[in-house]
């Protein structure tokens, strides 16, 4: 695999325009454009988000997966320049008065995560998750569900009883 940049958008084929048209020439991922060509380049999407809030601990999740934040990884020369989440944060006057997700995604900028254990109605473990988001993706349900069934504030889930660590 070649350098990485994990983006956000809501309108994909104009994301990849722009990139295209290099309209930021501060960007990393755009100065890659520019020495390389927009050819050398793979655009996919790896992952779907339901709300902007979601989409925004995504990023900053996928982010620190692949390691692709150039400040914290230099040697991964990622071309992101910061954790994501909320537009440009992390840029010095970037979106003034711009906050930082809280909840899930400060669990995930900082690598924290609660382990989610699913069991049958009849307690019999069937699968341990990193977290309540991997949980949810693989039940097709929110975070907040997996959570409620994790906490005991619903019994089950999707058929399911699901436990924290």
């Amino acid at each position: 695999m070649g350098l990485v940049y994990i983006g956000v958008s809501n309108d994909i084929s104009a994301r990849f325009r722009n990139h295209k048209a290099k309209t930021n020439h501060y960007s990393l991922l755009s100065q890659s454009i520019e020495m390389y060509g927009y050819e050398s380049h793979v655009f996919s999407v790896i992952d779907m988000a339901e709300s902007k809030i979601e989409s925004e601990c995504k990023e900053m999740f996928w982010i620190r997966t692949y390691m692709c934040n150039r400040n914290k990884f230099p040697e991964m020369n990622g071309l992101n320049k910061t954790d994501g989440g909320v537009g440009a944060y992390g840029h010095t006057g970037a979106f003034k008065g711009a906050k930082k997700p809280k909840g899930m995604c400060n669990a995930i900028s900082r690598g924290k995560f609660k382990k989610v254990f699913q069991y049958t109605l009849d307690n019999v473990l069937v699968m341990e998750y990193e977290s309540g988001l991997s949980a949810a993706k693989e039940h097709g349900v929110t975070n907040k569900a997996i959570s409620r069934a994790a906490l005991g504030k619903i019994k089950t889930c999707k058929g399911y009883i699901f436990r924290y660590d």
